[in-house]
């Protein structure tokens, strides 16, 4: 299994206002690049004034081939096979 840590440090300013009964946000989210998704409502709000430390632990895991059971399916081989078109993932 091969693990990377990635950190991610988020310092939102205040900005001049043009409407001063509203409050600047960053809306951050982390997701799959084969699943969109709407950072509105699935991300979180980072606000002016604070710091925000953000880590990452990406980890990949490697299943070994058949005849083992791993209910799995290779979508990278699968899409290799098919002329690299089609899904690459079940999402």
């Amino acid at each position: 299994m091969k693990k990377a840590v990635h950190i991610i440090s988020a310092r939102p300013t205040y900005e001049e206002l043009f409407y001063p009964w509203l409050t600047h946000q960053v809306f951050f989210a982390i997701h799959s690049p084969f699943v969109p998704i709407n950072p509105f409502r699935d991300g979180t709000a980072l606000k002016p004034g604070y710091v925000y430390n953000i880590y990452i632990r990406v980890e990949e895991e490697h299943l070994l081939p058949h005849p083992y059971r791993s209910n799995c399916t290779d979508y990278e081989a699968m899409w290799k096979k098919n002329n690299r078109t089609g899904p690459r993932s079940q999402q």
